[in-house]
């Protein structure tokens, strides 16, 4: 995908459908029943379209299910509540901008779209509409009909993000801690927002240590190596022989009896 610089070599659609797969030192072609998906440049090809990133066209990509006829929509929000989403980009970004779309890419139309910042006005724009659509709760659930001529249906949209107290963790954060904390606090969030049980609401932080122990820390996945099993498993594997309580790691709420 175009995660400018840091996912590797552009991806192409390949609109011609056919049944070749290929692969060689510069390119790789998979097929599948509908397209095939093409590795590297393809820009003068009028048959490859080039897969992009949601950054770029659909920050927070809503929009894409709404047109699809969703009529409920869960909106997980990765930074926090009152941030910034239109920030300066800092020099780095624009070196890695201008030699991945522009210099060794050649695509003009895409570099100066974001040259302008214009991903970053949309992005600004989607967090206004879903801050709208969380305080519209006077309709009925089941009404999705729409008082506009342009769209068919108005659907409910929850969106949900840590609060603007909640650090926030680096897009290009390895700490396997901060990473971690990271999760624990999304997952507690959405918790408090979604379950069911109103008296639960609240301690979304207490559950998301019994779902996501400190334990987990514990291990490094790179003392592990295993072909069939992930490093996680291996490790409740290990526990369970040396009769730890491990019986609850992983497990679903309905698995381990809790509230939902």
């Amino acid at each position: 995908c175009l995660l400018p610089g840091v996912a590797g070599a552009v991806m192409n659609i390949n609109l011609n459908r056919n049944n070749n797969t290929s692969s060689s030192q510069d390119t790789t072609t998979t097929t599948t029943n509908y397209f095939s998906v093409v590795r590297n440049n393809y820009v003068n090809e009028p048959s490859m379209e080039p897969l992009a990133d949601t950054l770029v066209f659909e920050p927070l990509p809503y929009r894409s299910a709404v047109a699809e006829g969703a009529t409920h929509v869960v909106v997980l929000r990765s930074r926090p509540d009152g941030q910034d989403v239109t920030g300066k980009t800092s020099i780095f970004e624009k070196l890695i901008v201008r030699r991945f779309f522009l210099r060794k890419n050649k695509l003009r139309h895409i570099y100066n779209y974001m040259r302008k910042h214009l991903h970053k006005k949309l992005y600004a724009e989607q967090v206004i509409e879903l801050n709208e659509a969380a305080h519209d709760m006077e309709r009925n659930y089941n009404d999705t009909s729409s008082a506009s001529a342009s769209s068919e249906h108005k659907p409910h949209i929850m969106p949900i993000a840590v609060g603007p107290e909640s650090p926030e963790v680096g897009r290009l954060e390895t700490r396997r801690d901060t990473i971690f904390d990271g999760v624990r606090r999304g997952f507690a969030r959405t918790y408090d927002a979604l379950v069911e049980d109103t008296s639960e609401r609240g301690r979304g932080d207490i559950v998301a240590k019994q779902f996501f122990p400190d334990q987990i820390l514990d291990y490094n996945p790179l003392d592990i190596n295993s072909q069939t099993e992930s490093a996680f498993q291996v490790h409740l594997n290990q526990l369970q022989e040396n009769n730890n309580d491990a019986q609850n790691y992983g497990k679903t709420a309905l698995e381990k009896g809790l509230p939902r």
